[in-house]
């Protein structure tokens, strides 16, 4: 990839429409996303992604066990409406051949559209000037359009044939990687194809979830006397062919518009999968409603959404050598990912990519939800929602798993655990906690009682049950949690993980909190509440109970807290005897060998250090961190940005500008080797988080604090934040923070460990 970042764009001269600049040029709004894949590049099948439409398969074990998973999940492709074959004077267009004085496609993150010109010249020296832009639509999320327009030197006989490519009969990858999604042959089939040139409607079903998508186009063309052909159906999709006449200079522009419809998130078993006609009469609502706005009108309303975006999510780093536009490409990619979800979760890919299933992992609530809760809250309780309609699936595998409350899926589409490998999956006990603790930093951020009262409470008290039941007193009255695993994937089904213990107990608090929260501020709701859970006070006062007595492993000897109660008693991994290409270690190494092992995945005991900074003293970060970071070997994307917080929270700021530039990059170039299957979603909104909480500073846990540190060569930070309605601008330089409250009231804040009330414009010096 020869693609480069500007302040505001993503640009590449190539003609590359391989995997990873599919997944850097994609568009998407959370609900519909399309692969940057250039037009007349009709081999690339799945670029076209709806959340929510999967397929369901039973996961087979060789040697079966009680409660394992048994329900496979894999995201379809849905028809594709970017493509064009373009033939001039009888030369067929083929950007990988072709003679190009010019190519060039822009992603603009302020418009929000993909941009494309190229100028290519015939054997006969014929000049065809080819523009294109794509938008997937965030006012209208179930809707894409693009406009693709040829221009011709001298009068020239054009032939475009513009196609809705239907995805191959195999989706998917077979192999080891488990981060590759599922192959399945033959996993869905077109059971409506009707239509003209000016309009078609498509419907494909998964052949065994019966979850239908359809797909409503409407086409026009302007430009030359056109002669239209008759559809034609090939295995790849339907093609509608005009060959115009073309005086030169006059373009010919063909615009396509297209609105998708789906069964909506099916969460439960007694929900029925909509008829073809109703899907297709919803689509087609749509798409008259959205095909009535002017072509600038469209790209207007698009650009207004983006600005609200970048108004309260924009991070400016001053300094020579900080690549702003890679900044900003990752926040797009954020939003891409979370806008409009339409009731389904945000997948580790998003809806740019097959990649990990399109699962949702605890990567939404760890590593998104702090970008949204502080910049655009309205999407973050839009994301919790979605573990709240999970939660009737969550009680069932609870109570399979024979405890009390709710366990949420590690990964899912529809709520039911997919992960075959319960030692890295069901064993993240976790994700209960990760999940809780979301909902306590959105509530401690807004003051939301209709979505305490509606949600909140309710998850809260069901994932504080599942501990309950779960861990358990001692004879010394210590409370343990055994065989689980926790973020760090090398170390498995292990007594009194860290990170699993202290987001548990924190877990136990919120959920003690927000119902005397409750109580305080409406009784009624809090009957309700005590009547709909039947709670009483000795239930609550068991959590506080649990949490006071919560085992947290710390060595003496060594002076740093165990990753688990076992861990630092294993043999240290030989990193210099394992050579570069052997990593990731899961793909050389069998998980038995790993486990034995002080190795880690990605960072485990350092996110608890983040996450809980009221339970460690500064030299207890700094020598956690000191101990961890060495056996950390960064296979996961989501490690970087947690070991750049914490080296910023304990000094190494080297060391933190080091991995937060990896972090930046992850997708950018690759550097995992599977950003061909999509964007990685928690390492993009991470990137924010990054800014904001490792070099800004920020903490949300027991009150807001700021206690910035920029790299060498950084002279200024500015970022927004949403605290309690309240929009606050934090300016960040050399020699202290400016703080502007540009709407809402005074916010409290502690500034480089002084109290400070903000209201209006302040600024602390640095002491």
């Amino acid at each position: 990839m020869t693609a480069r970042t500007t302040a505001w764009s993503l640009v590449d001269d190539s003609v590359d429409s391989g995997g990873h600049a599919q997944t850097l040029f994609a568009l998407g709004n959370g609900f519909l996303g399309a692969r940057g894949a250039v037009e007349e590049d009709l081999t690339s099948t799945g670029q076209v992604f709806a959340n929510g439409f999967y397929e369901t398969w039973p996961i087979v074990y060789p040697e079966d066990a009680y409660g394992l998973a048994r329900t496979g999940q894999t995201i379809q492709a849905v028809p594709d409406p970017t493509h064009v074959a373009l033939i001039v004077d009888g030369h067929p267009f083929d950007p990988a051949t072709a003679t190009l004085r010019e190519h060039r496609r822009w992603l603009d993150l302020r418009a929000g559209t993909l941009r494309r010109h190229a100028t290519w010249v015939l054997p006969g020296g014929l000049v065809v000037e080819i523009e294109s832009t794509r938008v997937v639509s965030t006012t209208r999320p179930e809707c894409l359009a693009m406009e693709y327009a040829v221009t011709t030197s001298a009068d020239a006989q054009v032939e475009m044939t513009h196609w809705i490519l239907v995805p191959g009969r195999a989706a998917g990858h077979a192999g080891l990687d488990p981060r590759r999604s599922t192959a399945l042959a033959d996993a869905t089939r077109v059971t409506t194809d009707e239509g003209d040139w000016a309009r078609h409607r498509l419907v494909m079903r998964t052949r065994s979830s019966g979850i239908g998508v359809a797909c409503s186009v409407r086409r026009t063309l302007r430009g030359g006397v056109q002669d239209r052909l008759d559809p034609v159906r090939t295995d790849a999709g339907v093609g509608v062919t005009t060959s115009v006449r073309l005086a030169a200079g006059t373009p010919l522009t063909l615009r396509v518009s297209a609105a998708y419809a789906t069964d909506g998130p099916l969460l439960t078993d007694t929900q029925a999968p909509t008829t073809d006609l109703a899907l297709v009469g919803s689509a087609d609502r749509v798409l008259d409603d959205w095909s009535a706005v002017d072509w600038d009108d469209l790209l207007a309303d698009q650009a207004d959404a983006l600005a609200q975006w970048w108004s309260t999510t924009d991070v400016e780093v001053g300094g020579d050598e900080v690549d702003q536009g890679a900044i900003r490409w990752n926040l797009f990619q954020t939003f891409q990912a979370v806008a409009h979800n339409l009731g389904h979760g945000i997948p580790a890919k998003g809806v740019s990519g097959s990649g990990y299933d399109g699962h949702a992992f605890w990567d939404t609530e760890a590593m998104v939800m702090p970008i949204l809760t502080y910049t655009h809250p309205r999407m973050a309780r839009s994301a919790l929602s979605y573990r709240h309609r999970l939660l009737p699936r969550a009680r069932e595998r609870a109570a399979e798993l024979h405890h009390a409350g709710a366990l949420f899926p590690w990964r899912s589409i529809d709520g039911r655990e997919a992960s075959a490998f319960f030692e890295a999956g069901t064993a993240q006990y976790h994700i209960d906690a990760d999940i809780a603790y979301a909902i306590n930093r959105y509530l401690r951020s807004t003051l939301d009682l209709a979505y305490l009262t509606a949600e909140g409470a309710e998850i809260l008290v069901e994932t504080a049950r599942m501990w309950a039941s779960l861990g358990f007193f001692d004879s010394r009255g210590g409370f343990h949690i055994h065989g689980v695993t926790g973020p760090d994937e090398y170390s498995a089904m292990v007594d009194d993980n860290l990170f699993t213990n202290v987001m548990a107990a924190a877990n136990f608090d919120a959920a003690a909190f927000w119902l005397e929260w409750l109580r305080g501020q409406d009784r009624t709701a809090w009957a309700e509440a005590r009547r709909r859970f039947r709670l009483d006070d000795a239930e609550i006062a068991s959590w506080r109970a649990a949490s006071a007595a919560m085992t947290i492993p710390y060595d003496e000897a060594l002076g740093v807290h165990g990753q688990d109660a076992h861990f630092l008693e294993h043999e240290v991994w030989d990193f210099a005897g394992t050579p570069r290409e052997m990593y990731p270690l899961l793909l050389h190494f069998h998980p038995l060998t790993i486990y034995r092992h002080q190795v880690l995945k990605q960072a485990d005991v350092v996110l608890a250090l983040i996450n809980r900074p009221d339970l460690f003293t500064p030299d207890q970060m700094r020598a956690d961190f000191d101990y961890y970071d060495p056996l950390t070997t960064g296979d996961s994307t989501l490690s970087a940005s947690t070991q750049a917080i914490m080296a910023a929270t304990v000094g190494h700021l080297d060391l933190a500008e080091h991995y937060f530039r990896s972090s930046l990059r992850i997708d950018l170039d690759d550097a995992h080797g599977n950003t061909s299957d999509g964007v990685h979603v928690a390492a993009v909104a991470s990137v924010w988080t990054t800014l904001v909480m490792g070099f800004g500073g920020f903490r949300d846990y027991g009150g807001y604090s700021l206690d910035p540190r920029l790299p060498e060569g950084w002279t200024r930070l500015a970022f927004h934040l949403r605290l309690l309605g309240a929009l606050v601008l934090v300016e960040i330089a050399e020699h202290g923070v400016g703080l502007t409250v540009c709407e809402g009231d005074a916010v409290d804040m502690t500034v480089y460990g002084t109290p400070v009330r903000v209201e209006g414009q302040c600024f602390i010096p640095r002491p």
